[in-house]
């Protein structure tokens, strides 16, 4: 068949026919799929439940190796000054270390322990610095100046407490010395 013949089958016009359905009709008709929806909803917060979990053992993971991190740079290291152990006269010790802090810049800290009667801690970078630092000041003991080891430096300034709840505690001084 020629192509003239062929044109005469198709109409390339576009013709509008009566139909029995309209289109504000088939807005009512809805394609209706049952689909587990349950299923899918218990699916969906399982999924998701276990990613939040492992979400939250992550971040706890993180937070104990960041407080590890956190740990490990308060440790003294070599470029940190050197704790200094000062033997001074009993019951002056708060007096003589503000004495000390207010004399020189190089001393770092001064720490008087509670527990610790006699003596209190410098921290300077050299010996120098810390027999330099009692110039007028009395009571202290000049040839008793020892260096804290690095190893134990945590261990002199950590503070213990040993007290239990529901113990008894007697006390040794005082007013009410022998008393529970």
């Amino acid at each position: 068949m020629s192509k003239k013949n062929i044109g005469k089958y198709i109409s390339l016009e576009a013709s509008e026919d009566e139909s029995d359905f309209e289109s504000e009709d088939l807005d009512n008709i809805v394609d209706f799929k049952p689909t587990p929806q349950i299923g899918i909803a218990q699916q969906i917060e399982e999924k998701y439940a276990n990613a939040f979990k492992d979400i939250v053992d992550e971040d706890e993971e993180v937070e104990s190796i960041e407080e590890g991190l956190m740990q490990s740079q308060l440790m003294p290291k070599i470029s940190s000054p050197r704790l200094f152990l000062i033997r001074v006269k009993r019951g002056v010790e708060k007096d003589i270390a503000l004495r000390i802090l207010g004399n020189k810049p190089n001393i770092c800290s001064v720490v008087v322990k509670n527990g610790l009667r006699g003596y209190i801690y410098l921290e300077a970078f050299q010996k120098q610095h810390v027999l330099d630092s009692f110039g007028k000041v009395r009571g202290i003991n000049k040839n008793k100046v020892s260096i804290v080891p690095q190893d134990e430096m945590i261990d002199a300034l950590t503070y213990r407490n040993d007290l239990k709840n529901v113990e008894f505690g007697r006390i040794r001084k005082g007013k009410y010395k022998g008393d529970l």
